[in-house]
């Protein structure tokens, strides 16, 4: 295993995702190393499953960084939810906790104004910038993960909301004025 403190040792992480049982596991290394033994005891036990090897040699405590190698699998898994397709990666928010989102996803589209341009911030894959897209004249979701926001595009591609969804990627703090000013004129 890796430590923090004294930056010795290869292993940081195991991250493990499940939607709808499929998985995605992710192994955090300080280098790229042979996961051919993980993947095979894996196997035995998982029908259908991607494997990530994200390489972090940072100093640091973040859990990815931007060097991702595909070691089984297509590297995402898709999706169906609330009537929306969508595609998710290791490092894509989405609400997991089923009976959560349900509810929370549910609170969103019953306050939300079928004239009304929405804004989710911190929107994750978008699978919620896409329900309101499909309510509410436009939707308009910010998100700093560059993977999550391709997930996005993807995820509004596949269900036919060009022209009502719109992804921007970046912090909300330097995207949200920009946002706002296309927004201006509209509920």
């Amino acid at each position: 295993g890796y430590n923090e403190e004294t930056g010795e040792g290869t292993l940081r992480r195991i991250v493990v995702r499940e939607i709808k049982n499929k998985f995605i596991f992710a192994l955090v290394a300080v280098k790229k190393i042979d996961c051919g033994k993980l993947i095979a005891i894996l196997e035995e036990n998982f029908n259908d499953f991607t494997f990530l090897l994200n390489v972090n040699s940072s100093k640091n405590n973040t859990i990815f960084s931007k060097e991702w190698h595909i070691c089984r699998g297509f590297g995402f898994f898709e999706a169906e939810d609330g009537g929306i397709k969508y595609k998710a990666g290791a490092n894509t928010f989405l609400q997991v906790n089923d009976d959560v989102r349900v509810k929370l996803y549910e609170q969103a589209l019953k306050e939300a104004d079928s004239e009304a341009v929405a804004l989710d911030l911190y929107s994750g894959g978008g699978m919620l910038t896409a329900m309101l897209a499909k309510k509410c004249e436009k939707a308009y979701g910010i998100e700093i993960v560059e993977e999550a926001s391709r997930c996005a595009d993807e995820l509004k591609k596949a269900n036919g909301l060009d022209g009502r969804m719109f992804n921007v990627c970046g912090k909300v703090e330097e995207k949200l004025g920009g946002v706002l000013e296309k927004t201006k004129g509209n509920k």
